[in-house]
C-alpha cells in the first residue's frame, strides 16, 4: 500500500511542477483568454492537490515510514 500512496504523491508533485514550467515558459498572460482561465484552473487544482498530500504526509498516510 506504501507504494501507492508514494506513486500518487510523486504524480501530483510532477504534474504540478510540469504544468507550472510550462506556464510560466509559454502562456502569455492575456485576461481575455479563456485558456489562460483554464491554466489557472488546473494550477489551482493542482496546488489543492499538493496540500492534501503534504498533510497526508504529515499524518503517515502516504507512506510508513519508522
Amino acid at each position: 500500500m506504501e507504494i501507492k500512496g508514494i506513486l500518487i504523491a510523486s504524480t501530483v508533485i510532477f504534474l504540478w511542477a510540469m504544468h507550472l514550467f510550462y506556464i510560466l515558459s509559454f502562456v502569455n498572460p492575456d485576461p481575455l483568454s479563456p485558456l489562460f482561465y483554464l491554466h489557472i484552473l488546473i494550477q489551482a487544482y493542482l496546488y489543492t492537490g499538493l496540500f492534501i498530500t503534504g498533510h497526508d504526509a504529515t499524518h503517515g498516510t502516504v507512506s510508513k515510514i519508522n
